[in-house]
This record gives structure tokens, C-alpha cells and sequence, in this order.
């Protein structure tokens, strides 16, 4: 049930909870495990648009993280037994595992087409054992409209990493070349906003070490890491509201050892954070919340 009274009925997937939170769309037509487990979708309710959803099952190595961010998960169908040599759990019992609600048989493109023109919306996710009458979808809306902003909650907080650690996860067979130096290259730190495992893989994939640090984490955390290079993670919730990392890049980028590491041939400092330090006084006056879109697996659209 969306906030404005738009209301879907389908069949009941995954955790029999409550769900709410922000609703958006993803237009992948693989990778529903990697989407879940990303910590930038935290707060959120994930429609997938494509139609086919859970038909390779699930495994432990193709998560994004340790565990499900996603609120809860919106499919038009969903395989109930996957066919792929290493599955490990059909996508229902992984849902119902780390306890997130989802819902099947409903028209994703219908749903899809009224975000687009409506804007975000918040909405709840009920499991019910009757098909619900007109006092109950009534009762539904009110619920949708008094779930949390995302913008009033400290989502960074709820995915980052409590401290620092060195990233020493070991790399899956097909990532590992011959030539790997596993850990011999540049020194990278990486402040946790939300990472995604992959990130920290294709360091690791290139021989750097990594060092991951909290969304707390000041400048002066990270140049006692001596670290080559800075990186700050995507994540989730709105980044405009976001000071520490804001303030974070400006003296990294007033840094001058971040110059010279710059001015190194395929050596950079990445981070959407950045583009906050930068243009977020423009973002604030001039994007309309509508148009607001993210770039991850495949693009998902507010």
C-alpha cells in the first residue's frame, strides 16, 4: 500500500513480517541477491521490474554484504525451485532467513509507471490472511503515510562498519589471476558509508591492500593509516544531509599528499561523497526529488 492510497494485491514471499520504508525500482535482470544485499538500498522497499526473479537460487559468495538491507522486495514472479549447479536456497527461503517481507503477483510495471510519474512514495508491505476490505487498505494508507523519511533517519549508522578493519576477505577462484600480489600494491583506505563487497574485491583484485574505516572516521583516522589512496563509499539515505563526509573530502581534496597521489597515472580519489562537497548547494535549490537516480547493478530510480 502506497502513501497516496494506491493499493497492490498479490501472494505472500518471504518473511511473514511487516514491511515498510521508501519504495523503489530496479531495472536488473540478474543479480536480486547482489541488489538485496546492497547496503544503499537500507530504508527501502525493492521492486524488481523484470518479470523473472529467484530462477538461479541463492548462495553465500554473491552477496554485496552480510546480510539483506533491503526493506522488503516486490516481484511479479518468483521461482519457487531454482535450477544452478551452486544454489545454495530458494529466494523465498532466503527472504524468510534474515526475516524480510515480499510480495508476488503484482503488476511491477504498473508499479513501476506510477513511481515514475508520482515521485517517491513510502508505502507498507502486510501479509494477510483474507483478501483486505475497504476499512483495512484505509487503515494501510494511514500506515504509509507515517513511515519515516529516509531523510530522518541515520542510515550511514546502521550499515557502516563500528570500526576499522583491514579487509582480508579472500577473493573467489575466478578473481584470483596468476599474477595477484594480494596485498603487496597501493594502500587504500576506504571510509564504510554503506560499501559494497564488490568495491572492496576489485581492490583486492587489483593486489591493493584495503582498510576499511567508519562513517565516523576524520581525517586524521585516515592519514594515521598511511594509506596511497582514499576512497569513500557510496551508501544509503540522502547524501545532502550528510556533514562528516562533506567536510571528509574537503581536506582530502585540500590534502597535499591526496595531490600527489592524484597526479600518479591511474591512481584517483573516488567518491560520490565528493560530489556533495561539490555540488550540493546546487542539488539542494535545483533537483526536483522525482529525477533523483542512482547508478549500481543497474540503475534504480526514486
Amino acid at each position: 500500500m502506497l502513501e497516496d492510497g494506491r493499493a497492490f494485491v498479490g501472494l505472500a514471499l518471504g518473511a511473514d513480517v511487516p514491511g515498510q520504508g521508501e519504495v523503489v525500482f530496479n531495472t536488473a535482470m540478474t543479480g536480486y541477491q547482489e541488489v538485496l544485499t546492497d547496503p544503499s538500498y537500507a530504508g527501502q522497499m525493492l521492486c524488481m521490474t523484470y518479470p523473472l526473479q529467484g530462477n538461479y537460487g541463492v548462495r553465500e559468495a554473491d552477496a554485496e554484504s552480510e546480510r539483506p538491507w533491503a526493506r522488503a522486495m516486490i516481484v511479479r514472479w518468483a521461482c519457487p525451485a531454482p535450477s544452478h549447479h551452486s544454489s545454495e536456497a530458494s529466494l523465498d527461503e532466503y527472504l524468510r532467513r534474515w526475516s524480510v517481507p515480499a510480495i508476488r503477483e503484482i503488476d511491477t510495471r504498473a508499479l513501476t509507471r506510477h513511481l515514475r510519474n508520482h515521485g517517491t512514495m513510502r508505502a507498507v508491505l502486510s501479509h494477510e490472511n483474507r483478501p483486505p476490505s475497504q476499512a483495512r487498505l484505509a487503515e494501510l494508507a494511514s500506515a504509509a503515510a507515517r513511515v519515516t523519511p529516509l531523510s530522518d533517519q541515520d542510515l550511514v549508522a546502521e550499515t557502516s562498519r563500528p570500526a576499522m578493519v583491514e579487509w582480508l576477505d579472500p577473493l573467489p577462484s575466478e578473481l584470483r589471476p596468476r599474477s595477484q600480489t594480494d596485498g603487496a600494491g597501493l594502500s587504500i583506505a576506504v571510509v564504510d558509508y554503506g560499501v559494497k563487497s564488490n568495491i572492496l574485491r576489485s581492490l583486492k583484485e587489483r593486489g591493493c591492500r584495503v582498510i576499511v574505516l567508519p562513517h565516523t572516521a576524520e581525517w586524521a583516522d585516515i592519514e594515521a593509516t598511511g594509506a596511497d589512496g582514499l576512497i569513500l563509499s557510496n551508501g544509503p539515505g540522502d547524501p545532502a544531509v550528510l556533514d562528516g563526509p562533506v567536510e571528509l573530502a574537503r581536506q582530502a581534496l585540500g590534502s597535499e599528499a591526496i595531490r600527489r597521489l592524484m597526479s600518479v597515472p591511474g591512481v584517483s580519489l573516488v567518491s560520490a561523497a565528493t560530489f556533495v562537497a561539490v555540488v550540493g548547494e546546487v542539488d539542494r535549490f535545483s533537483s526536483p526529488k522525482k529525477l533523483v537516480s542512482y547508478v549500481g547493478l543497474d540503475p534504480r530510480v526514486r
